[in-house]
Parts: structure tokens; C-alpha cells; sequence
């Protein structure tokens, strides 16, 4: 879409005046899909520009489109509730990013899609920075930028955030970390994952309970 292109570009008013022509003219013939597309990638913009409560709103509209149209398990679902994902840790809200996280990779568990694992685990990698658990981040993201099914903007941005953590650990624990990541299996690791956010789930409501 000429939208995303801008928008990878640099041009972010144009791609906004882009996708938002795009919008109205799936509104009025009553694309649903269209439209669900078009909100989505507004969203994408929302959230470049650091309007984080907009980027939420839209991505759950487009959330409640793509569900209401097709089937609610599907990679379109998925990517949109990582999307969700990434929202809430920006704003820090660890529950919400919990269950977004943990709801996109029971989809591509099911779906058993390697490349669209690859790419929640990616976005996973920065719940994990923000509950300070930089060896486990490095290890997703050495694997996320390692496997040969992983695509390519989403590698390129894992192997930046990659080099970043350089600066963020010591160089020993840094290789050994990336190590590691360089050895995990791919099904493996988004068990291991959901697993532990069933674990942070499961601990927050014993403590919403004893609030």
C-alpha cells in the first residue's frame, strides 16, 4: 500500500492523508476488511507519533473487524493483538500486555506458523526488557534474527535491537545469552513463553484477590 510505503519513508502526513482517503473509501463501500486495514495502519502512525492511547483504540478496532469477519484464531488476529501488545508496553501496562502477547502466540501455536511465531516472539522481546529480563530478550531476539524463516524487516529490527543490548549488559553475559538464542527451537520457546505468562497471569489475580 502506498500509505506503508510513505510511511517507511518518512513521510508521515502523507501516509496518514493516505491510508485516511483509503479508510473513507472502503467506509463507503462498505469494505470491511478494507476499512479494518486502513484503522490498523492508522494505528501504526498513531503510535509512531508517540499517540499511544489513539494507536490502542485503533488497533482495537481493528481487532473487533477482523474477528467479526473471519476467523478470530487467524494470523490477522494475532498480528493486530501483537500490535495491541506492543501498545501496552510502551505505556508500561503489564497485565494488558500479558494478555495480548499470550493470546498471539496461542495463535500461531495453533496455526503452527514459524514465521508469524517468530514475529510475536520479536515483539515479546520487549516485555521482556521491561520486566528486566535482558538475557531472555537477548536470547528471543538472537533467534528471531538467526532463523532462516524470520522476515526481513522484522530481522533487520531485531538485529538493531540486538547491538543495543551490547551497551546494556556485560559482553560476557551478552554472548552467552546470544549464544543460547542461536540454539532454540523455535516451538520450544513460544511454549516456554506462554507458560511463563500463564505463571505472570496466574500471580496477578492472586494478588487482585488479596487486595
Amino acid at each position: 500500500m502506498l500509505g506503508n510505503l510513505l510511511r517507511l519513508m518518512g513521510d508521515i502526513d502523507g501516509a496518514k492523508e493516505c491510508h485516511s482517503k483509503t479508510l473513507a473509501l472502503n467506509q463507503d463501500i462498505g469494505k470491511q476488511d478494507g476499512i479494518g486495514s486502513s484503522i490498523f495502519c492508522l494505528g501504526h502512525i498513531d503510535f509512531e507519533l508517540g499517540e499511544y492511547q489513539n494507536a490502542k483504540e485503533k488497533y482495537g478496532q481493528a481487532l473487533e473487524i477482523y474477528k467479526n469477519i473471519g476467523d478470530p484464531k487467524s494470523i490477522s488476529v494475532g498480528i493486530i493483538l501483537s500490535e495491541c501488545g506492543k501498545v501496552a508496553v510502551a505505556v508500561e501496562d503489564e497485565l494488558e500486555a500479558q494478555s495480548n502477547f499470550h493470546k498471539a502466540l496461542e495463535i500461531g501455536l495453533g496455526v503452527e506458523d514459524i514465521s508469524f511465531c517468530l514475529f510475536v516472539l520479536w515483539r515479546l522481546s520487549s516485555y521482556l526488557t521491561l520486566k528486566h529480563q535482558k538475557n531472555n530478550a537477548v536470547e528471543i531476539l538472537s533467534l528471531v534474527t538467526n532463523h532462516p524463516q524470520t522476515g526481513h524487516t522484522v530481522r533487520e529490527k531485531a538485529q538493531k535491537q540486538l547491538v543495543g543490548f551490547k551497551d546494556l549488559l556485560p559482553l560476557k553475559d551478552f554472548a552467552s545469552a546470544k549464544g543460547r538464542g542461536q540454539e532454540r527451537d523455535v516451538w520450544e520457546t513460544v511454549k516456554e513463553m506462554l507458560a511463563w505468562l500463564e505463571s505472570l497471569e496466574l500471580k496477578g489475580a492472586v494478588e487482585a484477590e488479596d487486595r
